[in-house]
Parts: structure tokens; sequence; C-alpha cells
């Protein structure tokens, strides 16, 4: 796999140009015809003074390797195992990989979280083009202060939450290009900034990958 580094940090690896152009236009054309249903970010990450809030919404999730690798899904799980093996100090031990997508429409982010029960996590943006003023930028602190406080099981908005979010203080912010696939090691804290109306009807479009632990395959 050929494709251009543009950012390796030691929580974070950021990826462009991943599948050649008439590859990954391919996955739009076959991702449209996916059946859509609300994500499961809603009932992890809804807060009961949103209720008028966007959410994303996704596809079901397929397990990479109970899957034909000609299918997109399969395609994703052997491009996202390719960037695994090349970054082994980022990724824990894993045996399979679970991947759906997220669809973000105008109003949608992701608060502060993080991804526990995954050995690692991919992000690939299938859109076929983004603006930089639609918002949608993934945002990874530099200093991921007391991760206990962030997880999904901590995920109420306490005092003590409030003030650990408020210490990480600077970080990345990632923009979600199109082609542009992005690795981030288990356990990091991160969030998606919302999309901003100005958008209108362009959706920020993900693949996501979670590599499944040894222990819970």
């Amino acid at each position: 796999m050929e494709c251009k580094i543009t950012l390796v940090t030691e929580r974070m690896v950021v990826l462009d140009d991943v599948f050649p152009d008439d590859l990954w236009r391919s996955f739009r054309h076959t991702l449209a015809r996916e059946t859509l249903q609300p994500s499961m970010i809603v009932s992890l990450y809804s807060r009961h003074w949103e209720y008028n809030a966007s959410f994303p919404y996704s596809t079901k999730s397929f397990m990479w390797k109970k899957g034909p690798p000609e299918t997109w899904f399969g395609a994703a799980g052997a491009c996202f195992s390719g960037i695994a093996a090349a970054y082994p100090d980022h990724v824990g031990e894993w045996n399979d990989i679970d991947i759906h997508t997220h669809l973000f429409g105008r109003g949608t982010k992701i608060t502060w979280h993080m991804d526990t029960h995954s050995a690692g996590s991919f992000t690939w943006y299938f859109h076929e083009t983004w603006s930089t003023y639609w918002g949608g930028e993934l945002f990874v602190p530099c200093d991921q202060g007391d991760a206990s406080l962030l997880t999904a099981e901590a995920v109420s908005f306490g005092h003590a939450r409030e003030d650990a979010i408020r210490s990480l203080g600077t970080g990345y912010y990632v923009a979600p290009l199109p082609n542009r696939c992005i690795l981030l090691a288990p356990g990091t804290c991160h969030a998606v900034n919302r999309v901003d109306p100005s958008a209108g009807d362009h959706l920020r479009c993900t693949v996501v990958g979670f590599l499944v632990p040894v222990d819970k395959t």
C-alpha cells in the first residue's frame, strides 16, 4: 500500500491518498446503497439538552475476517490491517476488525471520549469534497490527562470530568480531507467538531474500523 505519510505522533498516524482514485470513488457509489440506521453513538453521547441536535447515521457493523474480500468492508479491512502492521507501536494485540460507516450531516458532533473497547481505531474519509469552512475536524489533545474521566462509562458531565477536559488545553486538529485515513492508538482521547450549517447537504462520510482485542474475539 502506497500513501502519503502526513503526520505521526505518539498516539496518532495521519495518511493521505490511501486508496487509488478509482477505488475510493467506487466505494462512494457502493456505500450509497447501504441501509443506514441511527448510530450507537447516539445512546452513548446524547444529552437531554440536545434533544433537537443532529446525530450520525451508520451502516450495520461487519467483521473483516468473516466477509468476502471483494466487498467495500473487505477492502477497507485489508487497508486498515496493512496500516496496523506498518505502525505496531500504535496498536494493541488484535484478531479482527469491526467495520462500519458514520455519516455526519450539518449540526452533528461527537463530544470528548475514548474508544476503550478497541486495540486501535481507524477513520477513513470517503466523501468527494470537503471545505475548510464546514468543520468536522478531529481533535486530539497533546496531553491525554486523566484518561479514566473520559471513558464511555464516565461520560456524564460532572465537574471532575469538565475540569479534566479543560486541563488538556492544547492539541492537534485533523481536517476530514477526502481519502485521508487516521489511526488512533487505543485509549486516545478525542472529539469531532460540529459540522457547520454552511456544509448544506454535504455529509462527512467515514468508514470506521475498530481493532478487536484478542481477548474479545
